[in-house]
């Protein structure tokens, strides 16, 4: 627990040390006397962000760093009103930017009167919780949950045990049974296939899978939006959440972030009716104590919401031109960013496009969830309406594609400082791919904590020299092509990020292609300033450097000086957004990777599933 540490200064204090003047006045014939700050920082291991820069002191005035450097220069900055905040020799950082965190209100009340199922270890324990529910409700009522979907060795439903539909038929038979394990898969029984008029003659969807047994037979595990759609239209409709329950929704989600020191956060795809309006009332009312937040609007023209892609290609296009705003639009505390569509699945899902086939599927290539062609036909015309574009991209093959169109896109249509991206880049793609993200300032928004936690689904999926450049950030960087580090959410936060970039070790333990470390230095770089040039807050955030807003976070041990296997189990003790203590450790369970907790005593799991699983998509 972090024992309280502000006191206001006293006024010996205020005489000590040297005057300390504007940095850029240095040099100039009458040098110009700072500001009053409204609160310094002393005794502490700061740095700055700016490659070997530590302090020991900071200066904050209205919510931004004024200057920074010794204790004794800080002080003689003060006033009567100024406040001192001893940091007990504590190592800080500037606040992480998590490149993709999704915080939106997915799957509408699919866990609200359904069994809790996020402490089921085994199949034995699953089939128990779904017969005790259902011997409560009449049948034929659906009974739809989620099913734990854990990392590596702890995986409850790893990939070769999936539950089929008959042995969740043994459980509940006369019950349509839908759970989804992570955002990429759902499991059902014959009722629900049944009512879905899914059989062995039902054609495979585009961008999905209906998975069949070695007789043809569909086996209850469909992947990706389009498979799961067939089941999901049969649902009855979902009373609308109330508005007050979303609220409370997405500020528990939200500051679940502030204890894992995330101080501001890109969210990777929200749809304007909803999510969006919730978003903006609350940080009207509260955003001051909730992370900064750039939200990417998600468009989905392929598969995942049509049959057939050309009407979702003219739907997302009358979309985008009903908007009448675009990137940028918003303040510090929340704005629009980029418009977010997703190319194909997650390699937690065994549904990223590859070239080369799936390892353990031999002629299978994962799946394309957005065609090409539809997707440069919303692509440009967001484009060319002002937008900044940020892709989902996990396969080679899928980054191949997307990264074709977003080249001709910029040769047709060329934009200085668009900045476009794409997330994940999970599998390294050929040469001339790359050539074509570094020709065109491309962003790479990736997540190395999937190293740590994919591992064993990278296994399963990718040839051995593949495996040891997946997730490859020391080869973006050597290219010279800009990166930014982020989560997907996943609930153990950015500094294990930071440590799986840093240590290459997945949870198993193994050391995944030692050559793509990064320096510590490096991936601290990527997870605030790499983020905050992303979404073009470059210039106000990412260091704790002079006007920069004062955003930072207060480890528990000095991240400088531990080994690096030991970064993993680093905590955050505080959250300071503006120079103001937004998140405390005081004791209280830290955020979970089972469920938030929220002030109604609604309890949400899908979020924290999907948290498990990475890998955005599905219904996000």
């Amino acid at each position: 627990m972090t024992k309280p540490r502000s006191l206001k200064l006293a006024a010996a204090l205020m005489l000590a040390g040297s005057a300390l003047f504007h940095p850029a006045a240095v040099g100039a014939a009458a040098p110009e006397r700072l500001a009053v700050p409204d609160i310094i920082y002393v005794n502490g291991k700061i740095y700055t962000g700016t490659p070997g820069r530590f302090v020991n002191a900071l200066a904050v005035k209205d919510g931004k760093v004024l200057a920074a450097g010794s204790a004794a220069e800080m002080r003689g900055l003060a006033g009567a009103a100024t406040v001192v905040d001893d940091l007990e020799g504590k190592t800080v950082l500037p606040g992480l930017y998590d490149n993709h965190v999704h915080i939106g209100l997915a799957e509408r009340g699919g866990a609200r009167d359904v069994p809790d199922l996020h402490h089921v270890e085994n199949l034995a324990d699953l089939q128990a919780a779904l017969k005790k529910h259902a011997a409560t409700v009449p049948a034929g009522t659906w009974i739809r949950s989620t099913v734990p979907h854990g990392t590596g060795g702890v995986e409850p439903f790893p990939e070769t045990a999936l539950p089929t539909r008959w042995q969740l038929d043994q459980a509940v038979p006369d019950h349509p049974v839908a759970l989804t394990r992570g955002a990429h898969i759902m499991l059902v029984n014959s009722k629900a296939l049944e009512l879905a008029g899914i059989t062995r003659d039902t054609p495979q969807p585009g961008g999905g899978v209906i998975e069949r047994n070695a007789k043809g037979e569909p086996n209850g595990v469909l992947r990706e939006a389009s498979a799961r759609r067939l089941i999901t239209v049969k649902y009855p409709p979902d009373p609308p959440i109330p508005e007050q329950q979303g609220l409370n929704t997405l500020r528990a989600r939200l500051r679940s972030q502030l204890a894992l020191g995330v101080t501001s956060l890109n969210v990777p795809g929200m749809r304007p009716h909803d999510d969006l309006r919730l978003m903006q009332k609350l940080y009207a009312a509260e955003g001051d104590m909730l992370p900064r937040a750039t939200i990417q609007l998600r468009l989905s023209p392929g598969y995942d919401s049509f049959d057939d892609p050309a009407d979702g290609v003219r739907a997302s296009i009358e979309e985008l031109e009903d908007l009448s705003f675009y990137t940028g639009f918003g303040n510090d505390r929340i704005k629009i960013g980029a418009i977010k569509m997703s190319v194909d699945g997650g390699m937690g899902g065994q549904a990223a496009w590859l070239l080369d086939p799936y390892r353990t599927k031999p002629g299978y290539h994962g799946v394309n969830r957005i065609p090409p062609d539809a997707l440069f036909q919303v692509a440009k015309r967001a484009h060319d309406l002002g937008w900044q574009l940020g892709i989902h991209a996990i396969g080679d093959q899928g980054i191949v594609r997307t990264v074709d169109v977003m080249d001709r896109i910029m040769k047709e249509s060329p934009r200085p400082n668009a900045r476009h991206y794409l997330h994940h880049l999970t599998v390294k793609p050929p040469a001339d791919t790359l050539a074509k993200i570094k020709a065109n300032d491309f962003i790479a928004a990736m997540q190395p904590n999937f190293t740590y936690s994919l591992a064993d689904f990278y296994r399963m999926a990718l040839s051995p020299e593949k495996l040891e450049t997946n997730n490859a950030e020391k080869s973006f960087l050597d290219l010279g092509i800009r990166m930014s580090l982020g989560t997907d959410g996943l609930p153990d936060g950015p500094l294990v990020a930071i440590y799986a970039a840093v240590t290459r070790r997945g949870i198993d333990g193994k050391v995944y292609g030692p050559g793509e470390r990064l320096t510590l230095e490096q991936a601290i770089y990527n997870a605030t300033v790499g983020t905050a040039y992303m979404t073009f807050d470059e210039k106000t955030r990412g260091t704790l450097e002079p006007g920069k807003v004062a955003d930072m976070i207060v480890l528990d041990k000095d991240i400088f000086a531990i080994k690096a296997e030991e970064i993993l189990n680093l905590e955050v003790e505080e959250t300071i957004i503006a120079g103001k203590v937004v998140w405390k450790d005081d004791g209280s369970p830290r955020p979970t990777a089972t469920a938030w907790q929220l002030d109604d005593r609604c309890v949400v799991h899908d979020v924290a599933v999907h948290c498990h699983s990475g890998e955005d998509g599905g219904t996000w």
